[in-house]
């Protein structure tokens, strides 16, 4: 065997270096970068809980709007994970899901938000085939699969069903708005106004009306044959035989329909619509007579800063000018800002701007 005698100032040396290592490392955890375990579900979907690791930024110590921040509590122990959404000094609103600033003379005005914001979640990951007909609550007629992930819909007497946002109760999935759905807490609560739908439609044999409605206002398109119009008769274009790919969005105020073929988009219809609080709730349905097919491609919902019941009905609130205003993306379990008040900026640890593990879920926050 081999030994290796080493000098008593070699082994200084060494122990030197190794406590210098350990230095820096513990300063750069207390001072620069550390690495967390995100452990709560308040910010889903953007951050997993139990799974996810995230690097945070202690040296950022100035939060800006949207940006997700971890942060102490109370009493010092444990650090909490959740999106900023006013600033210092602040005078907001939450109302339906929407956050509101108010200026000194009482005026308010809508925080616009991304579009990209409304892609972050897609309703059908994970779940079943687009083309599952259990996605629907059939109202009347007839309903079933074709293939290449169409669904087909008959009645002479006309058919009606409105469209599921929630996937399966024993998987994550979005809150859905529509009473009697599946979701994991609180179902049939939530007003989402903001959501999309890819869909793509073929000429039919009768009329077949696709619509999303929101506290009285239907908003869609309509298929007679091969023309597309509007809800109210304006005359969209023709459909092809091979089908033709639409968009219909509602988002931050405004309502759009536009074409998404490969060659390029192209805007159909866009107008402004009221998505504040009000009576009814937020549906996608299909409707018509006739025979008509359709596939459907992707449903989206914006998850992001909406609040149910009476965590909502915040109509103002001034900020402190040494706090920041947060709260969780996944809202139905997320307890922040909403009930505890104002984080302190002395409370504030760092910015959250990446996820490094799991490896498919690694990169850049938003």
């Amino acid at each position: 065997m081999l030994f290796v005698s080493l000098r008593p100032r070699t082994i200084r040396r060494v122990l030197g270096v190794l406590l210098g290592l350990a230095l820096l490392v513990l300063g750069l955890r207390l001072w620069a970068v550390d690495v967390l375990r995100v452990v709560e579900q308040s910010m889903w979907p953007s951050l997993h809980g139990g799974s996810d690791r995230v690097l945070l930024e202690r040296w950022r110590r100035t939060p800006e709007r949207f940006e997700i921040w971890a942060f102490s509590g109370e009493t010092g122990a444990g650090l909490f994970v959740k999106r900023v959404l006013a600033l210092p000094g602040e005078a907001i609103a939450l109302r339906g899901g929407d956050l509101w600033l108010r200026a000194a003379d009482g005026t308010e005005s809508r925080v616009q938000r991304t579009p990209e914001l409304v892609a972050q979640m897609s309703v059908r990951q994970p779940g079943p085939r687009a083309c599952d007909p259990a996605r629907w609550v059939l109202l009347k007629g007839e309903m079933s699969a074709l293939g290449g992930e169409s669904l087909e819909w008959r009645g002479p007497q006309g058919f009606e069903a409105v469209l599921r946002g929630c996937i399966a109760a024993d998987v994550l999935s979005v809150m859905d708005d529509f009473v009697g759905n599946e979701g994991l807490t609180h179902p049939g609560k939530h007003v989402v106004s903001d959501t999309s739908l890819d869909v793509r439609c073929f000429p039919v044999n009768g009329r077949v009306e696709l619509v999303h409605a929101i506290q009285g206002d239907s908003r869609g398109v309509v298929i007679e044959g091969d023309r597309l119009s509007t809800l109210d008769g304006r005359p969209l274009g023709r459909v092809p035989a091979a089908g033709q790919a639409l968009r219909i969005s509602t988002l931050d105020g405004e309502f759009s329909v536009v074409t998404t073929e490969s060659s390029g988009e192209r805007e159909l219809v866009h107008e402004n619509r009221n998505t504040l609080p009000g009576a009814g709730l937020s549906q996608w349905i299909v409707r018509g007579s006739g025979q008509a097919h359709m596939q459907l491609l992707d449903l989206r919902r914006d998850v992001h800063y909406v609040f149910d019941g009476a965590m909502s009905a915040i109509a103002s609130y001034q900020v402190a000018a040494e706090a920041c205003f947060v709260a969780g993306d996944n809202q139905s379990v997320s307890i922040d800002s909403r009930t505890l008040g104002p984080v302190p900026l002395a409370r504030m640890q760092g910015c959250v701007t990446r996820i490094l593990w799991p490896r498919a879920r690694a990169g850049r926050l938003d």
